[in-house]
């Protein structure tokens, strides 16, 4: 099932729309996650297809790739601009879970990882 319920790893997990909810809290689920990490690295890997005045070969690119929490056929990144738009949204959602007061646990190592590479690739993409 695309969205909705699905089996979680644990008994006491319950994943909803890209939430794991359980007794340790709500984090994001590795789906949620991994769109935007195959965002990232489909940007990064073709870099070379972005021409200095036509951006068509690399966004036709972006958008062939397969991700479970958007529809690029319906809702495509039109510009490059719109995929900057997109990687600060997800930049910002991701800060919001960055809980600097708790203790340093793998899930939030992992995103400020995860937000680090975003913010390099959104320093890429604007030059």
């Amino acid at each position: 099932m695309k969205y909705g319920y699905k089996t979680p790893k644990e008994d006491s997990e319950l994943s909803l729309n890209g939430y794991i909810v359980s007794q340790n809290g709500i984090r994001l689920s590795r789906g949620r996650l991994s769109d935007i990490r195959h965002v990232i690295s489909s940007s990064k890997i073709n870099h070379s297809k972005r021409e200095t005045d036509d951006d068509s070969k690399f966004l036709e690119i972006m958008n062939g790739i397969k991700l479970k929490h958007r529809d690029l056929s319906k809702f495509p990144f039109k510009t490059v601009a719109k995929l900057i738009q997109y990687l600060c949204g997800y930049r910002s959602y991701l800060i919001s879970w960055v809980d600097y007061d708790f203790p340093k646990t793998s899930f939030q190592r992992e995103l400020v990882h995860l937000i680090s590479r975003i913010e390099k690739e959104i320093i890429i993409l604007n030059e």
